[in-house]
């Protein structure tokens, strides 16, 4: 049967705030934005949740947290605020803590905003549009290089599956909108693979 159990609850005083996206590293931790229920405020934080089940607040200030994308070789992440059409980035130390928050790619306003996103294996960013109908891939410099058009508008996360890690199934959303696709399920080809997910060792 399933059973859930509460691991840690670092937000027990923020009662309009909810978890959204999170991601594991090669170490066993989970990375974790949290953000207002209501999309407003900039009352969400970024966590890191520690094998041993301790969370630290790693940085604040989202209204919008996603995606959260560890690089291949582990020496950085990137974490989105949807609400500011950015993704930035933070170097990660080997004691688990990070670097300055730093503008890594900005949105042009005809991209739609950044929503979830995953790393393939050549080390290119692949970052779901929301508002923007596609999957869109950076190359390791942060430039747009091609994009998948999707038949939804509100794009929201994106990751590697298959056998052979070639195939991205894409999710979607249908909020206040009429779509015929909204808030569907899409399997597309990459046209390259990803990596394997890690998962919590706690």
């Amino acid at each position: 049967p399933l059973r859930i159990t509460t691991i840690a609850e670092p937000e027990a005083e923020r009662a309009g705030n909810r978890f959204n996206d999170a991601k594991g590293d090669a170490r066993g931790r989970i990375w974790a934005g949290s953000m207002d229920a209501g999309c407003q405020h900039p009352t969400g934080s970024f966590y890191r949740l520690d094998v041993d089940g301790a969370a630290t607040r790693v940085d604040d200030g989202y209204t919008i947290a996603n995606g959260p994308a560890i690089a291949p070789d582990a020496s950085f992440l990137l974490h989105t605020d949807t609400a500011l059409a950015t993704i930035f980035r933070y170097a990660i130390h080997d004691d688990g803590s990070l670097g300055p928050r730093t503008p890594h790619i900005v949105f042009e306003p005809d991209w739609g905003s950044p929503d979830g996103m995953t790393f393939d294996a050549e080390g290119c960013l692949w970052v779901a549009c929301w508002g923007g109908s596609c999957v869109t891939r950076f190359d390791a410099a942060g430039r747009r290089e091609r994009s998948i058009a999707l038949p939804a508008s509100q794009i929201t996360s994106c990751a590697f599956a298959g056998d052979r890690l070639d195939r991205m199934f894409v999710t979607s959303a249908a909020d206040g909108v009429d779509e015929a696709h909204g808030g569907a399920l899409f399997e597309v080809d990459p046209g390259c693979t990803g990596l394997a997910p890690h998962s919590f060792a706690g």
